[in-house]
């Protein structure tokens, strides 16, 4: 659909919510607020969206990576991931899925994690390297750098387990 089609539809939504023959009609599903005054129709547009608000496309083609790919990858974490002492008492492993937002330009931001948690200080640990890492090379949709969600799994193995 082109914005030419979009804009009469648009409009005759509004005439038929201001038709004064029947103030009962229903205004338009868009969000559009209609109000009735003496012989007066007052129409108010759907607000705009919030800025606050992430555009995430999926697929980007390609997706984001880590600089390197996902051999660089598995050596930042492995060189700076610390088991968490908690986690080594108790002989415990688990996998922490850690998300963040890849930016156009290839900043981490919005970090958290999801699922359930090991617990044992594994979530904190995988935060806290996750927040460590360089900018990404940005996903692309479109032809153009586009902001989008990751979600990767760290997991923890317990030095002990592997004996």
């Amino acid at each position: 659909m082109t914005i030419r089609s979009i804009i009469p539809i648009y409009l005759m939504s509004i005439f038929a919510a201001c038709s004064p023959k029947d103030k009962n009609v229903a205004p338009p599903a868009d969000g559009t607020k209609v109000t009735y005054t003496s012989g007066e129709c007052i129409v108010e547009p759907p607000p705009p969206p919030t800025t606050d608000e992430i555009s995430c496309y999926f697929p980007c083609e390609p997706m984001p990576q880590f600089p390197g790919g996902e051999e660089a990858l598995r050596d930042f974490l492995e060189k700076n991931m610390q088991y968490p002492e908690a986690a080594l008492r108790e002989k415990k492993s688990g996998t922490v899925f850690v998300k963040f937002v890849v930016q156009e330009d290839g900043k981490l931001s919005g970090f958290g994690t999801i699922g359930k948690s090991p617990g044992f200080g594994m979530d904190e640990e995988a935060l806290r390297v996750i927040k460590m890492m360089p900018d990404w090379v940005p996903g692309v949709m479109n032809g153009k750098p586009s902001a989008t969600v990751f979600n990767l799994p760290v997991r923890f193995s317990c030095p002990a387990e592997n004996q």
